[in-house]
């Protein structure tokens, strides 16, 4: 069995999961049976959760379709989906990268911003680009002044440092 579980070292020695999916995946693990664990340094969880929380707020602001077009695909309503958008934003702000389909057609993958595979400093480059581009492509519509407008009231409603 392998699995990775983010933790954090507390006073005393004691380490406890990082999130809640962290302790749920350690759920299975028997108490008192031996582990072997490696330990590495993570990536900044509060920035993750910033840059997590910055794209729901992007997504909760977008509206998405054209006057005009259905609302219905063969008889299925159209959703809007947030890890279709969160792809779609990582795309256009410049982080993808490009494959070939069964087809034998380019398409453009998103970038994954998974929490134990990007860098930090990658995740601080995909932030900064993100709140450019949902700024210019979402919130400047609704009212927003600048990025750093947008940056505020996300520090503001996160409690973010």
């Amino acid at each position: 069995m392998s699995m990775t579980i983010h933790a954090v070292k507390t006073s005393g020695g004691i380490w406890i999961p990082a999130t809640d999916e962290d302790r749920e995946a350690q759920q299975p693990l028997k108490i008192g049976q031996p582990y072997e664990i490696t330990i590495k340094e993570s990536r900044n969880y509060a920035f993750h959760r910033k840059g997590m929380a910055l794209l729901r707020f992007l997504f909760d602001h977008w509206e998405p379709g054209q006057i005009g077009h259905t609302s219905e695909y063969r008889g299925v309503e159209i959703q809007k989906d947030f890890e279709r958008f969160r792809k779609d934003l990582t795309i256009l702000a410049g982080f993808y990268h490009p494959v070939w389909n069964v087809r034998g057609e380019l398409r453009i993958e998103a970038e994954s911003l998974s929490f134990g595979r990007m860098k930090e400093e990658r995740f601080r480059q995909v932030y900064a680009a993100l709140i450019n581009v949902g700024w210019q492509g979402i919130l400047r519509r609704v009212g927003y002044q600048s990025p750093e407008d947008v940056e505020q009231t996300l520090m503001h409603l996160g409690n973010f440092e």
